[in-house]
């Protein structure tokens, strides 16, 4: 079942199934994280949420530190940058094993540099997933996988 962001220093993924990717929701209360939580736990992913530091604070833009963050597997920041999205996306590429990682952004937030080729200021779509709006089911779930196959490429190559 789904859960919001503790505040104390009981771990967050209590309860969890290990056999299962996690997936961390950063999302707005306003744009209904319950609904795209249940949309990704129809897909056998174990989902935790988080309104970001607009709700109550940010451990992780704050400290540096967040249990969610730490035990994702996945964590698809669908945040507003201008209210703290892009702070929280900056610190959790900044860990030092990061999660796949995937961002919900509108089209008139990219620009293309080349034919077929998408170029988005200020992510780097090497280490990010890019979910362009309006994000829908099969964007999202898709989204999802293909950021955990972008970690697991990235993670061969360094193991190389």
């Amino acid at each position: 079942m789904l859960r919001r962001q503790k505040r104390t220093h009981d771990p967050v993924w209590d309860g969890a199934d290990s056999d299962r990717v996690r997936v961390l929701l950063e999302c707005e209360a306003d744009s209904t994280p319950s609904l795209i939580a249940s949309v990704i736990e129809q897909e056998g992913y174990e989902v935790r949420t988080c309104c970001g530091p607009e709700d109550v604070g940010c451990s992780l833009v704050d400290h540096g530190v967040c249990e969610l963050v730490e035990g994702a597997d996945v964590v698809v920041n669908m945040l507003r940058p201008h209210e703290g999205g892009a702070a929280v996306l900056d610190r959790t590429l900044a860990r030092r094993r990061p999660p796949a990682v995937v961002v919900e952004q509108s089209p008139h937030q990219s620009r293309t540099t080349e034919p077929g080729g998408a170029d988005t200021p200020g992510i780097d779509t090497d280490r990010v997933v890019v979910a362009h709006t309006p994000v829908t089911r099969n964007k999202l779930v898709g989204a999802i996988r293909a950021a955990l196959d972008q970690r697991h490429a990235a993670a061969t190559a360094r193991g190389r």
